[in-house]
């Protein structure tokens, strides 16, 4: 790490003004580990992280002035095995650097407070979560560096703490974020049981004819007779996207009833979806939210001889702004 780097609160490595903004589809699905690049850039004083060699090779072919390559630092998965969680990749125009994180709650509060400032990008590659048992792992360890606003990952438990000893009021240590494969001792993906592989073909099963979140997915397969630790493996190895499973939910929901945005969302949180991707579900789903508003102002008045003032109430209740509300009542004639 550069003595001169410093970094930011919700940004790891910073890819150069004008490079690849989003996760590059390059990639190839592997079930072994593979080489994550690290670069560090003077201009932007941060370091930018990446699995992908054709993103790794734009980087080195198009913007060398701004990026030194500093080779392989860790490997990780591609895909997603037994054990791993998906490390996940944000974008900030603003601050010109990405931040990664392993946690899923994190991720979640970063989309919910500071949507103006990162804008999620989805799976970088897949990691041990921190304090993962799995053997042969090393610790990744995360610093913040206030002044430049970055953040700086290292599996290297010397450059650790060589940052710790030398650089105490340039970096602040924030621990271990999560775990990767030892150098030398690649972690090998657990080779699944007869159980689980059932479990992975009946959750691909399942997901080809319907919406599920992962929770609600994994405890459908416990209807099954699966137990909750084969359930997990099956529906974490079936390859869903839980963002795209969220939009198909919201869409079938909006063609059988009507819904406010924020019912709409209740909705799909009931259904176990995290409020990040049920968001993200509802507001790509292509709801005209004034015609639902009379779509539930014309079901009101069938079921039921309403009063203005009642109506008003009732879509008031069910989450409709108040635009919508008057849009829902003059759609009626009140």
């Amino acid at each position: 790490m550069s003595s001169s780097s410093t970094a930011l609160e919700v940004s790891s490595g910073i890819a150069p003004t004008g490079a690849v903004a989003g996760v590059s589809t390059g990639m190839a699905a592997s079930s072994a580990s593979t080489p994550v690049y690290r670069f560090y850039s003077p201009t932007f004083q941060g370091h930018f992280y990446t699995a992908d060699p054709v993103e790794r090779d734009t980087i080195i072919r198009q913007w060398s002035s701004d990026w030194t390559y500093e080779g392989e630092r860790y490997s990780a998965f591609t895909t997603q095995v037994a054990g791993t969680v998906p490390l996940y990749r944000f974008w900030s125009d603003q601050l010109r650097g990405h931040f990664y994180t392993a946690d899923q709650g994190e991720r979640d509060h970063v989309m919910r407070t500071w949507a103006a400032t990162w804008s999620y990008e989805g799976v970088a590659y897949y990691v041990y979560p921190a304090g993962s048992g799995a053997p042969n792992t090393v610790a990744v360890s995360r610093f913040w560096g206030p002044g430049v606003q970055h953040h700086f990952y290292t599996a290297d438990a010397t450059e650790r703490d060589t940052v710790i000893s030398r650089w105490p009021n340039v970096w602040s240590f924030e621990g271990e974020r999560f775990r990767v494969p030892l150098p030398g001792n690649p972690v090998e993906p657990s080779v699944l049981t007869q159980t689980q592989q059932n479990a992975v073909a009946l959750a691909k099963e399942y997901l080809k004819y319907l919406s599920f979140s992962r929770l609600g997915l994994i405890e459908q397969l416990g209807y099954e007779g699966f137990s909750t630790a084969d359930a997990t493996v099956g529906v974490d190895h079936a390859g869903a996207d839980w963002r795209s499973e969220a939009v198909e939910g919201a869409s079938l929901y909006l063609d059988e009833w009507s819904f406010s945005r924020s019912g709409l969302i209740e909705q799909l949180e009931f259904e176990s979806f995290s409020t990040a991707d049920a968001t993200y579900g509802v507001d790509h789903a292509g709801a005209d939210w004034n015609a639902e508003a009379a779509e539930g102002a014309a079901w009101y008045m069938q079921s039921s001889n309403y009063t203005r003032d009642a109506l008003r109430a009732a879509l008031v209740r069910d989450g409709f702004t108040p635009s919508q509300v008057e849009f829902g009542l003059d759609s009626v004639g009140y």
